[in-house]
């Protein structure tokens, strides 16, 4: 846990420091740095630089050498990492930093002045993959070149810190233009970023492409409610199915309502009297005389037949675990399996998509770098994340969260009730693909 690290900021300032790292992979754990940039500005422009190359203990593989440019003869002659950190925190000081998916450059920080015994990075951040999310959700990445694309920044000698920090400025730039078109003013921007984090969807907000309906099918022209966290599929996705087959979604019980959906570790319950809000209005309905029936997620499925072989089980689909000498149990190829699924129903290419086991029992899903890295064997069974990821992104309110180990510094666990949880991470599974294939910290 990086317990004094900074926040990340919802702000446009006028003074701050960009900075940006390469490294050799994208663990701080494992991987080292081999450069940073910073640059400090002020009302617009630019006042100081700071830039080195850093020699790190292991040589650096032909994939960081062809990506970055940084080969071992140029890094033979620098400074090490111990001799870089002081004057680059003497640089940065107090500031507010700023850069692009800058929570992976401030961990790198962070994990190697803890490692090197000096107080750890903890100033306030703004990071411009976070607003980008925000501002121009009709994008369908946000990565670094995909908005240097997007604002016609040149990007010649990118994957070099001092580039990648300028590409940066000059995105954040347009996006606080962006900000001030939009919404007048940070203030308006910050509140609308609050609505929008607690409203999510809205059953309105479904709708299908279909002109023709099986009319003898079972949801046609019923309306339908869900409640709960379903187990094999997200609600939105639970609801699309609903809207292609003709029916009606809702976001509450009324007297329209024909099924109420629950979630099966909502159903499970009922025996024991903890009860949603909208299943005991489902239930006063009926005793009203209502047509109204109350299905368990797993009900839910057996009458659609279009799922009938959508189980976790059936993978047909997916050939094979394709690592090392296949050394997986089943709750591991399950995860494995699943994570595919979520990707390829979401238009990405699974052709790629790899496991490993390393020393320490974890299990990585991953394509050029990490997708997920969940521990499957044991008393616990968990999935890691990076202790940024749990902001209003994403809800993981549905897990049981854990501090982790002193080896799994920066994490946060999510504890899996059943290995079906992991679809519950669809979005957070989406976005970690797109930092995976962009395989460095230029997302």
């Amino acid at each position: 846990m990086r317990e004094l690290k900074g926040k990340s900021l919802i702000e446009i300032p006028n003074k701050y420091i960009a900075f940006d790292i390469e490294t050799t992979g994208l663990d701080p754990m494992y991987d080292e740095i081999i450069e940073i940039g910073a640059i400090k500005i002020e009302d617009g422009k630019e006042i100081e630089t700071f830039s080195t190359l850093i020699k790190p203990e292991y040589e650096i593989d032909e994939f960081i050498t062809e990506l970055t440019g940084i080969t071992n003869e140029m890094v033979m002659d620098a400074p090490k990492i111990n001799e870089v950190l002081p004057k680059f925190m003497d640089f940065i000081k107090n500031s507010v930093i700023l850069g692009h998916n800058v929570n992976f450059d401030i961990n790198f920080i962070y994990d190697n002045l803890i490692n090197e015994d000096m107080h750890p990075i903890t100033n306030d951040f703004v990071d411009t993959l976070r607003l980008s999310r925000r501002l121009l959700p009709e994008l369908k990445h946000h990565r670094l070149s995909d908005l240097a694309n997007y604002y016609n920044i040149d990007t010649t000698g990118s994957h070099r810190s001092l580039t990648d920090v300028r590409i940066t400025i000059d995105i954040f730039k347009n996006l606080e233009k962006l900000v001030k078109s939009k919404y007048s003013n940070i203030e308006n921007f910050k509140d609308a970023c609050k609505k929008k984090s607690h409203s999510g969807f809205k059953a309105s907000d479904i709708i299908t492409t279909n002109t023709e309906f099986d009319e003898d099918n079972f949801l046609y022209d019923k309306y339908v409610a869900i409640t709960g966290t379903l187990e094999k599929m997200s609600r939105k996705e639970a609801m699309q199915i609903i809207a292609d087959l003709g029916g009606h979604c809702q976001d509450s019980v009324n007297k329209e309502t024909t099924y109420l959906i629950l979630g099966n570790n909502d159903y499970n319950p009922i025996l024991r009297g903890k009860k949603s809000s909208k299943l005991l209005k489902a239930e006063s309905l009926k005793l009203k005389g209502q047509d109204i029936e109350i299905l368990s997620e797993n009900v839910f499925y057996d009458v659609i037949p279009e799922l009938e072989n959508k189980t976790i089980q059936e993978q047909d689909n997916f050939v094979g675990i394709p690592i090392d000498n296949g050394n997986f149990n089943e709750k591991e190829k399950q995860a494995y399996y699943l994570t595919k699924d979520i990707l390829a129903r979401n238009g990405k290419n699974i052709e790629d998509i790899r496991c490993n086991i390393n020393s320490s029992n974890h299990f990585d899903i991953s394509l050029m770098y990490p997708i997920l890295r969940l521990k499957l064997r044991g008393n616990k069974d968990y999935i890691l994340i990076d202790q940024y990821s749990n902001d209003s992104l994403y809800d993981f309110s549905s897990f049981i969260q854990e501090p982790c180990a002193k080896s799994e510094n920066g994490k946060c666990r999510l504890i899996l009730s059943n290995i079906g949880d992991i679809e519950k991470l669809e979005k957070y599974i989406i976005d970690q693909y797109e930092l995976a294939l962009e395989g460095n910290s230029s997302f």
